[in-house]
């Protein structure tokens, strides 16, 4: 064979089109594949996310203040991961007063008795347990506190204008 040249039999299948995202995408396949087999699209979107309809999150007592921001607090599967993120947030809130959390738990992990006691010992009274839908809860919140293993709620998070903060 040919020094540089790959054998038909070595080749990997190409799809007829490649979307890419992104003009560094675009110019780099474009100097390996024929450019008339990669497209340029935009951002992926999720419409059905963002066009749901959804009731406002039932607002605790005086969560309507404009001195109040809301953040949520999307727990993980991960039980070491998701006190780890309680323990933050509830140091924020307390040292941040203006600032009322929302937490949210993974179903597969709930934690309300961990919080109950956490936020006790903490003295974080700016809080609401929320099972309320998570596209309402990240619609109502200025931004998520999330763990890395629930990095998949940040394209969620982005869709519905929440700020995800990892």
């Amino acid at each position: 064979s040919m020094p540089g040249v790959i054998p038909a039999h070595h080749r990997s299948p190409f799809p007829d089109y490649l979307a890419v995202y992104g003009t560094l995408a675009y110019a780099t396949l474009s100097r390996q594949c024929p450019p008339d087999r990669i497209l340029l699209a935009g951002p992926i979107r999720y419409p059905e996310i963002r066009q749901e309809a959804t009731a406002p999150c039932s607002r605790p007592h005086g969560l309507d203040s404009p001195s109040e921001v809301r953040i949520l607090v999307a727990g993980t599967i991960n039980k070491d991961e998701t006190i780890r993120l309680l323990n933050a947030s509830a140091k924020l809130a307390r040292a941040r007063p203006e600032i009322f959390l929302l937490i949210k738990f993974h179903y597969h992990n709930p934690m309300q008795s961990e919080w109950a006691r956490l936020a006790e010992a903490s003295g974080c009274t700016n809080f609401r347990v929320c099972d309320t839908r998570l596209t309402t809860l990240l619609e109502e919140s200025r931004a998520v506190l999330l763990g890395w293993s629930s990095t998949g709620v940040v394209v969620e998070a982005i869709t519905a204008g929440c700020t995800p903060v990892v």
